[in-house]
């Protein structure tokens, strides 16, 4: 998933760029912080842009429904990358010295103007284009996390993410490593059946106060699929480049025998903002980790109507 790429530089950026003393050296706070992201930003859409799009036909810039597609998976990364660029991106802006609701704002049009930085890219690219429903689950990330600032002035819903490699038949390996890679990094920022997208909410923020609920203890709602070897269905060309409706049928895979599964989990989680700590640097290694959602039993609950027991 190309947007991930992006995100991580922005994940970096914002963990370990501004310290909460610079806001006293700071004049014009929030115009500082809109430099340095966009400056950082624009770095990682040339290096994306060499990276994924390179090896691509351009073409004039188009819109693409992709809706249908990977079950949604790449639409809920859309979703976690939005949320995490205004959460983080407010963060970054209060260190600078803008009040909270300010610095909600400017994160959420940081964010949504990120993100559709990628969506220009892929609309000049021919073998995609760009997506409303992507600037849509965009909005809802940002959205997200700019509401609850503005409607609680704290974030007791967060998103995470996860990863679990899944096993396909040996005579598939080609067509996975084609879509996915073969190294552990290449296939956590590609892989959709991997993949594992949770909306983690902080319990004790949501009863009375003095309830005696650990602080640190979430309850997080899981998103993920699995036997994706195609977009829309596992069927594709021999040929490469090729897409199946252009196929020759005698060139044409189809595999419907592996099942495309929406996979739905429920699951205690780790709120590590929430772990007392003394150092500066423990708050912004525990923040980091907080964007990963902690290994634990989970209940899934599968589009086939079948429940298992996982740790996830």
């Amino acid at each position: 998933m190309k947007l991930r790429a992006a995100l991580l530089g922005f994940l970096i950026f914002s963990g370990l760029g501004l310290r909460p003393q610079d806001s006293t050296t700071l004049k014009h706070p929030g115009l500082t912080v809109a430099t340095g992201l966009g400056s950082t930003y624009g770095l990682v859409l040339l290096g994306l842009n060499q990276y994924w799009y390179k090896d691509f036909e351009r073409s004039a810039f188009h819109f693409f429904d992709d809706h249908g597609e990977w079950l949604q998976i790449d639409k809920a990364g859309h979703f976690f990358s939005a949320f995490q660029l205004a959460s983080q991106g407010k963060i970054l802006y209060q260190r600078a010295g803008l009040p909270p609701q300010k610095a909600a704002l400017a994160s959420f049009l940081s964010a949504n103007l990120m993100m559709a930085g990628i969506e220009v890219l892929d609309g000049f690219s021919s073998a995609w284009g760009a997506s409303l429903s992507d600037l849509a689950f965009n909005l809802g990330g940002s959205g997200l996390a700019f509401g609850q600032e503005m409607l609680w002035k704290d974030e007791r819903i967060t998103m995470k993410i996860s990863y679990r490699r899944e096993k396909f038949p040996a005579e598939l390996q080609a067509r996975v490593e084609a879509l996915y890679g073969r190294s552990l990094p290449e296939r956590i920022l590609k892989d959709y059946n991997g993949l594992i997208l949770w909306a983690s909410f902080n319990i004790h923020d949501f009863l009375p106060p003095d309830n005696g609920f650990p602080a640190w203890l979430n309850l997080s709602a899981g998103y993920g699929a699995s036997g994706l070897l195609g977009a829309r269905a596992n069927r594709w060309c021999r040929l490469s480049g090729i897409s199946p409706e252009d196929c020759d049928p005698v060139d044409l895979i189809i595999r419907d025998d592996i099942p495309r599964l929406r996979q739905f989990y429920l699951s205690p989680d780790i709120d590590f903002r929430k772990i007392p700590h003394q150092k500066k640097w423990q708050g912004t290694l525990l923040g980091i980790l907080n964007i990963i959602k902690f290994p634990a039993p989970a209940i899934e609950l599968n589009s086939d109507g079948k429940v298992f027991l996982r740790i996830r």
